[in-house]
């Protein structure tokens, strides 16, 4: 009868460590494996605007990684009339560019834009947000930057570049 007992025990002792081991088998990471989105996003590298001698603005920059899937840019302007540090950004004007219209070539990672704001303001607090082709993936937003104080007194070289609507359609976030 002993030898009985101490069999269960040995059997009950090797089901315990069976248990055990494959449970530590089971341990590990349980979530839904997640793509790789770095071959299929973009960044902002830079970003600048500057005020040309016609009231206009130039906007310029660079996006590095996956440019092909540039969707569209937005263009956001809060005309200043007195200096505001410290004041939140609240744009009043939005104008949307399609992806392809911003490049300064087929195939560069360089942008460039002119737009002409209603607004006529002396200086401007602006964003620039690109948004990406691919459902799921954010948009890339700059820094809320201020406009150069002094006008460029020729605008660069703008034949062949894209310029924007004198009045931009309202695009509501």
């Amino acid at each position: 009868m002993k030898k009985v007992n101490e069999q269960f025990r040995v059997s009950i002792l090797c089901g315990v460590l069976c248990l055990a081991s494959f449970a530590l088998c089971a341990c590990g990471r349980k979530t839904a494996p997640e793509p790789d989105v770095s071959a299929l996003s973009f960044q902002l590298r830079s970003v600048f605007v500057e005020r040309t001698e016609g009231g206009c603005l130039i906007a310029r920059g660079s996006i590095g990684g996956a440019t092909r899937n540039v969707a569209s840019a937005v263009l956001e302007l809060q005309p200043l009339e007195e200096s505001c540090e410290g004041c939140p950004f609240v744009p009043q004007e939005r104008v949307r560019v399609e992806g392809e219209n911003i490049w300064e070539a087929p195939g560069a990672e360089t942008f460039f834009l002119r737009y002409c704001p209603t607004s006529r303001a002396e200086e401007y607090r602006w964003r620039l947000s690109v948004q990406n082709a691919l459902p799921g993936l954010p948009p890339q937003i700059s820094p809320v930057g201020l406009t150069s104080g002094e006008a460029l007194s020729r605008p660069p070289s703008l034949s062949g570049m894209p310029s924007l609507p004198e009045r931009p359609e309202e695009v509501r976030p």
